[in-house]
Parts: C-alpha cells; sequence; structure tokens
C-alpha cells in the first residue's frame, strides 16, 4: 500500500491564509494610490469646467463696460451742445428769411446784415453797423458797437438790460428797477391796430404777427 505524497488540506488552508497575510498590504496600498489618483482626475477636471463656465461670463461684462465707456463720450458732448440761435426754431415764408434783430427772431425780406435787413438790389458790405450799397458803391469798413436789446417800445443802451418790458424801463445789471404795469397801443397795421407783443406785417390786409411769426405779403383791396 502507497502512502500519498499530497498534504493534508489543512496545511494548503494554512499556506493561502499565510499568503494572503503577505499580499493584504500591498493590494491595501495599490487601492489607496488608485483613489488618490481618481480623486485628483475629478479635481482638475471640476476646475477646468468651472474656468470655461467663468471666462465667457466675464469677457461678455468687459465687453459692455468697454461698450459704455465709448459711448459716454459722446452721449455727453450731444447734450453738451446748446440751440442758441432763436432761428433755429422759425421757420419763414419762402420770400423772407429769418433774422435775429435785438435777440429776437423776425422772418424779413430782403438779405441780413447785422442789425438790419438789405433791400432788393443792395449787398450787405458791413454787417457789424448794417450798411447796405449797390454794386459797384464803396463802403466803409468801420467797426460798430452791437445793438442793445428790444425793451417794449425802447431799445435798451450797451451794457443794459430790460427790468420792464411793459414800460420800456432799462436799467443797469443788477440795477433797482419798478414793476408797474405799463398799458400800451400796439402799432397801427392798415385799417386797424396790432394787440400788444405783435408787429405790422403786411399793412394791405391788416396782418399782425408776433416777433419772429411767419407773414404772407398778399395784397387786399381797400374796404369802402
Amino acid at each position: 500500500m502507497q502512502t500519498s505524497s499530497q498534504p493534508f488540506p489543512t496545511q494548503n488552508l494554512l499556506h493561502t491564509l499565510h499568503y494572503s497575510a503577505l499580499l493584504k498590504p500591498h493590494i491595501s496600498q495599490n487601492i489607496t494610490q488608485i483613489t488618490m489618483v481618481t480623486m485628483k482626475s475629478i479635481i482638475l477636471l471640476a476646475l477646468s469646467f468651472g474656468s470655461a463656465l467663468a471666462n465667457p461670463l466675464a469677457g461678455l461684462a468687459v465687453a459692455r463696460q468697454e461698450s459704455a465707456a465709448a459711448a459716454a463720450p459722446t452721449t455727453a458732448a450731444a447734450a453738451a451742445k446748446p440751440t442758441s440761435n432763436p432761428c433755429d426754431r422759425v421757420r419763414c415764408a419762402g420770400d423772407t428769411t429769418c433774422q435775429v434783430v435785438n435777440g429776437k427772431a423776425k422772418c424779413v425780406k430782403g438779405t441780413p446784415c447785422g442789425p438790419t435787413t438789405c433791400a432788393a438790389g443792395t449787398s450787405c458790405c458791413n454787417a457789424s453797423c448794417g450798411i447796405c450799397v449797390k454794386p459797384g458803391m464803396m463802403c466803409s469798413m468801420i467797426a460798430c458797437e452791437p445793438a442793445g436789446v428790444q425793451c417794449g417800445p425802447n431799445v435798451c443802451a450797451s451794457g443794459q438790460e430790460c427790468c420792464n418790458e411793459s414800460c420800456g424801463i432799462c436799467t443797469e445789471k443788477g440795477g433797482f428797477c419798478t414793476q408797474q404795469f405799463c398799458v400800451t397801443a400796439g402799432p397801427k397795421c392798415g385799417t386797424s391796430v396790432c394787440p400788444t407783443g405783435t408787429t405790422c406785417c403786411n399793412s394791405s390786409c391788416g396782418v399782425c404777427v408776433p416777433p419772429g411769426g411767419a407773414c404772407t405779403q398778399q395784397i387786399c383791396p381797400a374796404s369802402e
């Protein structure tokens, strides 16, 4: 009878447990390393994804700020540009032109020449003094002081201001001024009288207009 050379099962089990005990530290170390590498990869991926979302928003905010800064000077320049010419707000008839007389817009015939208007057949040669001459005539080039402002029926001298238009009272700037009201008759215009604050623009038809108003120049038959 032969004796088996195979070890007893108990011995095999002991060998298996022994090898497992030897390999367990290495397996735990490998699992830990794999876990650390995986966590680092997840963190890097999250940071990259967050930067991709943040950059377009930051670029959009910068673009809006640059656009607003570029538009601000244009808006400020447009708002700072005043309209100081009274004629910019007046439309005159086709045969008249707007002229600023004593600071007010008026629709007049002829060519504007400083404080006056040149008649047909003449031209303005000295706007400072309002001198109009016929073609070929000599012209004086002296300089004249600007006329004062209109104050009711009067014209204030240079350096004065109108303080009471109804009475035509002019005073030095900052001077004392009475505020009574004066009733004045308007100018005669044909067969009618213009109300206060208006001027006669067509005596044939008795048409009165406010300063700077447009006026028709038709001829009306005389009333019997």
